[in-house]
């Protein structure tokens, strides 16, 4: 039957009971929730303001039906590959991006396709190559570079390579949440202590993350961020911003106090502000020090342009030339900022556009996962979460994500609480 929902052309599919079947791999069906047909991440988001009561009744659907998915069977293990059994998913601005069709990668999932990029589960099963883990562990990883995804389901075969041991300290939820404040510390990483810091979109998922990082991990000396929500300037302080700027209200690079006490370093999670890819480091030049001084631009985002994001139809593939010219801009910029020329006149540009290695993903992963162990960090999530692994949950998780309804920018779902 077809019910009316906020969370476009995703079935849910489930078993007929809560178990999932058994066959010889111990169960044949899962529950999971998969994507039919990629739907206009813009116009979804603006059918309703922002701040605007999340409800089931925008112009969009979710078919649920009783067709049972099948379960990954551990004799189809790969080489490396480990099946886990999902404890908990979370729902960031890459599964919104990739739910639209775009994708910022030569390539978009093939429909249908189970969503959900991140991940904290048990190992039921693991090919002989996986090292470092054993049956039973609770591992937090993502489920791949994109468009490799399938977190939204009670089972799921994952690279070991994106695997970390979950510390027994760190719950299952705040764990599931960890993707964002990867990209946070790996911003706080370009930081000194003692530093002056901008960070530009202190609400979002990265930007909340880094304020925490760059105050109580790094130990900054001045804080200020800016949010477009004057409802999330409380949130802003509390993680450790002592001047929260409204967007809304007035223009940061034109605040006096900025311009004469220049910053050492800006971290940017908005992505420019949608005017072009230079804007904000273009402004940034009035409030930020340049290199030759220690200051830094920090685009956390990648600041994809719009033809950079946008698939063409029916390749399968987004605008090469777009996705081309963005990262050949994203090499050439940083390049000309620590020439000699270059670092006298203008701030040093430092893009994270280009995902970290493999290794380097699971090292950061792990670094913020033992930051939680210790009690120094912990992922802001909005009361209301974790939610169910339902029709009304899945619909509420992406509808949180994509209208900024969550001050970590992930949705978590609680699918099981085996262990």
């Amino acid at each position: 039957f077809l019910v009316t929902s906020s969370t476009p052309n995703m079935h849910f599919l489930s078993p007929t009971t809560t178990n999932a079947t058994n066959d010889e791999d111990g169960c044949s069906t899962m529950k999971c929730a998969q994507v039919t047909r990629f739907v206009d991440y813009n116009e979804t988001i603006n059918t309703v303001d922002n701040d605007d009561e999340i409800d089931d009744n925008d112009d969009a659907f979710i078919t649920f039906t009783q067709d049972q998915h099948p379960k990954p069977k551990s004799s189809s293990l790969k080489w490396n590959e480990m099946l886990v059994q999902v404890m908990a998913c979370s729902i960031s601005n890459i599964d919104s991006i990739y739910l639209s069709g775009n994708s910022i990668s030569f390539q978009r999932p093939t429909l249908p396709y189970i969503p959900g990029s991140f991940v904290c589960g048990v190992v039921e099963a693991m090919s002989e190559q996986v090292k470092g883990f054993k049956v039973g562990d609770i591992v937090v990883a993502s489920t791949g570079t994109p468009p490799q995804f399938g977190g939204l389901a009670e089972y799921v075969i994952l690279d070991a390579s994106f695997a970390v041991i979950k510390p027994g300290g760190v719950d299952v939820i705040q764990a599931a949440a960890c993707n964002s404040p990867i990209t946070a510390l790996q911003a706080a990483d370009q930081i000194n202590k003692n530093d002056r810091v901008l960070i530009l979109g202190g609400s979002t998922g990265v930007g909340s993350a880094a304020i925490s990082l760059v105050r109580n991990h790094i130990g900054a000396a001045f804080v200020a961020t800016t949010t477009t929500s004057s409802q999330k300037k409380d949130m802003c302080i509390s993680l450790g911003a002592d001047r929260v700027i409204d967007d809304e209200e007035e223009n940061w690079w034109e605040i006096r106090d900025f311009q004469i006490n220049k910053f050492d370093k800006i971290i940017d999670t908005v992505g420019g502000g949608g005017d072009g890819e230079e804007i904000f480091y273009d402004k940034a030049e009035l409030v930020l020090k340049a290199g030759v001084y220690n200051g830094h631009f920090i685009d956390a985002t990648g600041n994809y342009p719009e033809e950079a994001t946008t698939t063409t139809a029916p390749s399968n593939i987004p605008s090469w030339l777009g996705v081309a010219t963005h990262y050949i801009n994203s090499t050439r910029k940083p390049l000309w900022t620590r020439t000699r020329i270059g670092n006298h006149l203008h701030p040093v540009y430092t893009s994270l556009a280009v995902p970290p290695r493999r290794g380097d993903v699971t090292n950061l992963l792990s670094r913020i996962l033992e930051l939680m162990e210790e009690g120094k960090f912990k992922v802001c999530l909005d009361p209301s979460l974790p939610l169910d692994f339902t029709q009304d949950g899945i619909s509420k998780a992406y509808e949180m994500q994509r209208r900024g309804h969550t001050c970590s920018g992930n949705s978590v779902i609680q699918i099981s609480t085996s262990s």
